[in-house]
């Protein structure tokens, strides 16, 4: 049986001033209704619809799936937990404990007007395969992660800095 105070506590602690906690990390959240106008994402073009797809052939293996990012600014990629997946720090933590343990697939955010997204299509197969894999790999390197493979992620940076 729980102790009500505990319960009061775990209860308080989720939410404040009526708010309730949300992790960042998670995929679950909106910000394009926070900050002044000029901040909202714009609605989606047929273009960035293209963009993701092209993306998500590429690197499907290697994600829950790619989608439109609402708050990215500056970054053109970020990972964020799935629906139904686990908290980054969880993951790591799990990870720790039991090194086989190879965690839930993330799902990539992509900054729809950021340059080098809006590049990506005017490219050649191989280097839009090189640049979806580097920006997945530079999104786990954001995240505090080493790359999924050191050379293949070598090799691509190669493959995208020698192709303008």
């Amino acid at each position: 049986m729980t102790d009500p105070i505990d319960a009061f506590w775990m209860s308080q602690m989720a939410q404040f001033n009526d708010k309730k906690f949300i992790s960042i990390s998670r995929d679950t959240y909106d910000l394009s209704e926070i900050g002044p106008k000029e901040t909202k994402a714009p609605k989606k073009s047929k273009a960035a619809k293209g963009t993701i797809e092209l993306i998500k052939s590429h690197i499907e293996d290697l994600v829950a799936d790619v989608v439109e990012s609402t708050s990215l600014v500056d970054s053109p990629v970020r990972l964020v937990a799935s629906e139904g997946g686990l908290d980054f720090n969880l993951e790591r933590i799990l990870k720790a404990q039991n090194p086989e343990y190879e965690g839930t697939k993330k799902v990539l955010e992509i900054n729809t007007s950021h340059k080098l997204i809006k590049k990506l299509p005017k490219k050649s197969m191989d280097v839009q395969k090189a640049l979806s894999r580097v920006l997945f790999e530079q999104a786990r390197i954001l995240d505090g992660e080493m790359p999924s493979d050191a050379q293949k992620f070598s090799e691509d940076l190669i493959t995208v800095s020698l192709n303008d």
